[in-house]
């Protein structure tokens, strides 16, 4: 499932990218695809959310991206983390009135934030798929699920087994 959200999400997030450009210079290239295109982010959106369940609490420490990204190669958090940048810039922009915030700048900011969310889901996705290649599967010493960032095994107790921590 990861590998089809991952694909659907990296789609969305080149046509936003895509139509955004084609906004900041001055050309609405999506026009009415528009809608389809912010639907599309809950196509990705109710999954990467369900996936990201396992990381309960860990997801509001400071290190929950992190960890979350766990897997991932270090240019996919870049995408990431500069799609969340500019979405906050692009907010900020058209806050304090740099472009219009009706017709084609509503699409503006609205595409910023439609990068943000198909990256987000995007790069959990990949970080899933990644996880499973490397085997990084959270688990202790004999064998219970464990919550990401943990230590010890909130069931039995035992170590979490060696390697995960390296890569989180």
């Amino acid at each position: 499932m990861s590998r089809l959200v991952a694909a659907i999400a990296g789609l969305g997030l080149l046509a936003s990218f895509v139509g955004h450009l084609g906004l900041v210079l001055g050309r609405d290239i999506v026009g009415a695809a528009w809608p389809v295109l912010f639907g599309g982010i809950f196509v990705v959106w109710f999954p990467t959310v369900l996936a990201m369940r396992r990381f309960g609490a860990t997801m509001q420490k400071k290190d929950g991206w992190k960890i979350a990204l766990t897997g991932a190669p270090e240019w996919v958090r870049y995408v990431l983390y500069a799609a969340f940048i500019y979405a906050i810039v692009n907010f900020g922009l058209g806050f304090v009135g740099l472009y219009s915030l009706e017709g084609s700048g509503s699409w503006r900011m609205g595409s910023s934030h439609a990068m943000a969310f198909y990256a987000a889901a995007w790069g959990f996705a990949v970080a899933a798929n990644r996880r499973d290649e490397l085997g990084i599967d959270w688990k202790c010493q004999h064998g219970h699920d464990m919550t990401p960032g943990a230590k010890f095994c909130e069931e039995c107790g035992a170590p979490a087994r060696v390697g995960w921590q390296a890569d989180a």
